[in-house]
């Protein structure tokens, strides 16, 4: 009996405490994708897609948090996105910079604790208050304009260099959608794909499985950028299998 009675006033006291602190969030924002980005969010310009996380973070406990996250395209006044989780995942696919904000509103019982950037609407009273944003700035994510390059031929002969054909990893980016396909002079398709950031999984100039002959032979691309811009490349590749790179 006496234990019943210790267990709930230590349940009792350990709420009261809770509730006698100011609840806030320290808000986090965590790329998940692509995997060469991934950890914390920084500073720089990324490419799209950029997967992120972000998270409230809500404490004490004893409150009831109710999130309001919003993306908001730098320049404009209205969000893009406004969720209402604890967590966001979202995706950014189109280029600019773009604002995370959270804000958060605490009950308990008759008691309001607002954190939002808000001019104060009203003042504060016994029962709502105002405490201004969590954040000094929002987030900020920053997706670069798109650009798509191929070159304009390449050596497949297992040396290591230049063995597959795919968009030139340090002048492409932003390439959203993407699908491409090699043809032969006779109009057979030899090899199509749809990743350009993994150089390997370009063409390996092979037609199931055999080695094709030097030669011209035919690309076709079709993509979108983050920034709407749309490529239709058509154009002819060289296959040099007797070509050797020089070691430097």
């Amino acid at each position: 009996m006496y234990k019943i009675l210790f267990a709930l006033i230590l349940t009792i006291l350990s709420t009261t405490l809770a509730m006698a602190q100011t609840p806030t969030a320290a808000p986090t924002a965590t790329i998940t994708a692509p995997e060469e980005n991934a950890g914390e969010l920084g500073s720089e310009e990324y490419q799209a897609p950029l997967s992120v996380r972000f998270e409230a973070n809500a404490e004490p406990e004893g409150w009831t948090a109710l999130y309001e996250w919003r993306i908001t395209r730098q320049g404009q006044t209205q969000p893009t996105v406004v969720r209402n989780d604890a967590s966001l995942d979202y995706t950014f696919s189109k280029s600019g910079t773009w604002e995370i904000d959270l804000l958060v509103t605490f009950v308990s019982g008759g008691d309001t604790i607002v954190y939002d950037r808000e001019p104060d609407k009203d003042s504060d009273t016994e029962h709502i208050t105002r405490m201004g944003p969590l954040m000094e700035t929002p987030y900020s994510v920053s997706i670069s304009e798109s650009n798509l390059e191929f070159p304009n031929a390449f050596s497949p002969n297992g040396d290591g260099i230049n063995d597959y054909l795919n968009a030139k990893q340090a002048n492409s980016k932003s390439i959203v959608e993407f699908e491409a396909a090699v043809f032969n002079r006779w109009g057979k398709q030899l090899y199509s794909w749809t990743d350009w950031r993994n150089k390997e999984s370009g063409w390996d100039g092979t037609d199931h499985g055999h080695r094709c002959a030097d030669g011209a032979y035919y690309l076709v691309v079709k993509a979108r950028g983050a920034d709407g811009r749309k490529y239709n490349i058509r154009k002819t590749i060289s296959v040099l299998t007797g070509f050797k790179e020089e070691e430097k």
